[in-house]
């Protein structure tokens, strides 16, 4: 059995639209800034078709466990695509994708300085990118 908005269902197909996770993509680091793409999909494994919104923060190890409290020195700031709305400047807050579930993170930083990206999942699991490390 799976939970739908405080239902428990049989059929996974009705968990088609329910936002349930999200990926993350690393791109590489250019002029001091690294790009963080994510795309959200639905309980159903399919790309959301709606925009969508999830808290977010940057960790220090690879499985999300232990948030940063070093901010990237040039800031975040939300990319080409969705927005964020920071709670605690540049290490944490309210990521919005685009009505096509992306969403890009811009992290700039002169420094050697690596994090992970953590978007938490609507059921309260963690989605972790992999390293964003900026070179010295």
């Amino acid at each position: 059995m799976l939970r739908e908005r405080q239902k428990v269902v049989q059929d996974k197909a009705l968990h088609k639209g329910v936002f349930g996770y999200v990926t993350w993509t690393v791109a590489a680091e250019a002029t001091n800034a690294i790009t963080v793409s994510g795309q959200a999909f639905d309980e159903a494994g399919n790309e959301m078709a709606e925009a969508c919104a999830f808290d977010f923060y940057w960790a220090n190890d690879s499985a999300g466990l232990t948030p940063t409290t070093t901010a990237h020195d040039g800031g975040t700031a939300a990319g080409t695509d969705g927005a964020i709305i920071e709670q605690v400047a540049n290490l944490s807050g309210l990521a919005i994708t685009e009505a096509d579930g992306d969403i890009d993170i811009v992290a700039t930083d002169a420094g050697a300085f690596t994090t992970y990206l953590v978007a938490v999942n609507p059921d309260g699991t963690i989605s972790v990118s992999g390293a964003v490390t900026h070179a010295a």
